[in-house]
């Protein structure tokens, strides 16, 4: 008779295709149930459920999710960084969300609330959850008059070769043409790639993604992690974080105050193994490392008071400690195919090669070029260096030249070009006594160090008068210590 005041009813609703919200449906639909009340407040109130089938990401979305993850193979993040970047991509390419809503409307306004999981199931296996933080309120609310979308939400992320992620936040907050924020915690179990892994137990996070792309994400706390570098490896790196990461036209992490301080358990690189360090990581030129949009690099690191302890790689492992006074490393080139220079002032190599004898080279200032690709190389040079040995007859000192590192056959090769040194015998028990030999130097040197062998050749000239006394041939097994040395004079004259 249309005098009723109150009613029930379902509904469902189909549609070819939907876009909108940053994705794509193929085959989209919806259907539920609601409940009116004409008399007093007016209300209705309803249940749905959401399909969005054969779903995609668009194309911007895309974009800023492969933004989000920095391009450099050859850091201990980047092989986890780029199969999480491969997993998610290949997720966002096809996948079926499922999204149950509950619906209430007065005359004050009108408000859809997720009460119970959602779920988006990709063809590639990946399963993302969003399910309410709190058994007393909704997970997001989107209300009008606004519209309006806050709520406290509990994500989950697994399979599909996506890194294992739960995200707790604490707060939603977001409105039309203002960023969408969030804040809460984050925690990576099993991010693993190849030799490479990430693990996190409740990192603080804060998120802000701009209406017209870009976004922020600031990181808090201690994370772990295990990867390449160059041919060696880094080895349960724990970095204590308060940092940014920031995208759009390019990318850019940066420490939100000061340096970031870095424990090292181990790290393994050009035949030495080194554990339990502690060093403290500055940025260069406002970032750790930037990316503009056409993905040329900038920015940098600087480590002061470096000193880590380890041992020789081999079956002696003898042990070591590299320390600098300074190191300053610049990010060049383009993600993909970069060059990290690196400038140490004062590096110092001691070697205990026995309890009574400790071989230590120390140099002025040591640079390298490290191009990094698919490979990796290093070209560099040295300036005033020492040399000392126990077991040597003199000292070495004045070493300049230039050396490269690559790897061949799986394992690095080190050589040195053009290089020079000066020769200068210990001085004698008594004063009755002559020093063994006159002052020499070693000029046109080079050298490989491959497997702990240094092999050499080079020319020996009297110092101060420039005469070729001998040429020379050396080999050097650093493991034991010992090594032979030929030398040829092509003619010998003796007088007065």
């Amino acid at each position: 008779e249309g005098s009723d005041a109150r009613g029930q009813g379902r509904w469902s609703l189909a549609a070819a295709r939907f876009a909108g919200l940053a994705l794509v449906s193929e085959n989209p639909n919806a259907n539920g149930v609601f409940r009116f009340e004409l008399d007093g407040d007016e209300t209705l109130q309803g249940q749905a459920r959401v399909v969005l089938a054969q779903s995609r990401l668009d194309a911007a979305a895309q974009a800023d999710l492969r933004a989000m993850f920095p391009d450099i193979p050859g850091a201990p993040v980047g092989p986890t960084f780029a199969q999480a970047e491969r997993a998610l991509d290949a997720a966002a390419d096809r996948f079926d969300l499922s999204i149950p809503l509950e619906i209430s409307a007065n005359e004050t306004g009108t408000r859809l609330q997720i009460t119970a999981p959602a779920e988006a199931h990709a063809a590639s296996g990946a399963v993302l959850r969003l399910a309410p933080l709190r058994t007393d309120a909704p997970a997001l609310v989107l209300q009008w008059p606004g519209p309006a979308l806050y709520g406290a939400v509990e994500l989950e992320l697994s399979g599909g070769g996506a890194p294992n992620t739960g995200v707790l936040l604490d707060t939603v907050n977001w409105r039309p043409e203002a960023p969408f924020e969030a804040d809460g915690t984050v925690t990576f179990a099993n991010w693993r790639a190849a030799n490479a892994s990430i693990a996190a137990d409740e990192l603080g996070i804060g998120i802000v993604v701009q209406p017209r792309g870009g976004g922020r994400v600031d990181l808090r706390g201690p994370a772990r992690i295990t990867g390449p570098l160059g041919d060696g490896e880094v080895r349960d790196l724990v970095a204590t974080l308060d940092l940014a990461v920031q995208w759009g036209e390019g990318w850019r992490v940066t420490p939100n105050r000061g340096c970031l301080p870095i424990r090292l358990g181990g790290l393994d690189a050009a035949g030495l193994s080194f554990a339990d360090g502690n060093l403290s990581l500055c940025a260069l030129n406002g970032a750790l490392i930037a990316a503009d949009a056409a993905r040329n690099l900038s920015g940098g690191f600087s480590v002061r008071g470096l000193a880590l302890n380890g041992r020789m790689a081999g079956p002696d492992g003898q042990p070591a400690r590299v320390s600098a006074a300074n190191v300053v490393g610049l990010f060049r080139g383009r993600t993909g195919d970069f060059t990290l220079a690196i400038e140490a002032d004062a590096p110092r190599l001691a070697i205990e090669m026995t309890e009574a004898r400790t071989l230590a080279v120390t140099l002025e200032r040591l640079t390298a070029d490290a191009s990094i690709a698919e490979s990796w190389r290093i070209s560099g040079g040295f300036d005033a260096g020492t040399l000392s040995d126990p077991a040597l007859p003199g000292s070495v000192s004045a070493i300049t030249g230039a050396w490269t590192a690559e790897p061949v056959d799986g394992k690095p090769l080190i050589r040195v070009n053009a290089g020079e040194a000066l020769l200068t015998a210990n001085r004698p028990d008594t004063e009755a006594n002559r020093p063994l030999f006159h002052t020499l130097r070693i000029v046109g040197a080079d050298a490989v160090l491959q497997d702990g062998d240094i092999n050499a050749s080079g020319a020996v000239v009297l110092e101060g008068r420039g005469e070729q006394l001998a040429s020379f041939v050396a080999r050097h097994d650093v493991s034991e210590g010992t090594g032979t040395a030929t030398v040829t004079a092509d003619r010998i004259s003796f007088g007065p």
